[in-house]
């Protein structure tokens, strides 16, 4: 899929809109990630904070032969850790569609959201307190500085 959606102008396009200044690949990622799973997946937050949002989209969704090389490869790969690799990719596999990426980029543009990913000076750090539940992104609307604004105490 990744590569698929690097290989689509109009999501090049729309992404670059939402990250004119940086590499898009990740944020792309991310976005495909945020159709794809549910929200606070802790299967796909363990595989993006392992690999990378692009790398682990590309493992998530490879072939299941491909897929079981790859967990081979790794080592010691428990029986419990390949269910619940399967179990997660018998939910994504189903959204895991170009179109559907190409939509929320869409969508978000109309409404003048703003892209906030992990590491952005905008993103709320007590957000990574979650872990792989932690969001992916963050659609924001209107001066997303006040994610991040400290804490008042009155």
């Amino acid at each position: 899929m990744m590569d698929a959606l690097l290989g689509d102008a109009e999501v090049r396009e729309a992404v670059r809109r939402f990250r004119p200044n940086s590499d898009a690949t990740e944020a792309l990622a991310r976005v495909a990630w945020s159709v794809v799973a549910e929200p606070g997946d802790g299967v796909s937050g363990a595989l993006i904070r392992q690999l990378g949002a692009a790398d682990a989209l590309r493992f998530a969704l490879a072939p299941d032969d491909l897929v079981t090389w790859g967990l081979d490869a790794v080592g010691e790969v428990t029986a419990r850790t390949n269910r619940t690799l399967q179990e997660g990719r018998r939910r994504w596999t189903p959204r895991a569609d170009v179109r559907s990426v190409r939509d929320a980029l869409r969508g978000a543009h109309e409404v003048s959201a703003r892209l906030v990913i992990p590491g952005d000076a905008e993103w709320p750090e007590a957000l990574d307190d979650l872990a792989e539940h932690a969001p992916l992104l963050l659609w924001a609307r209107g001066d997303a500085r006040h994610l991040a604004a400290e804490e008042r105490y009155w």
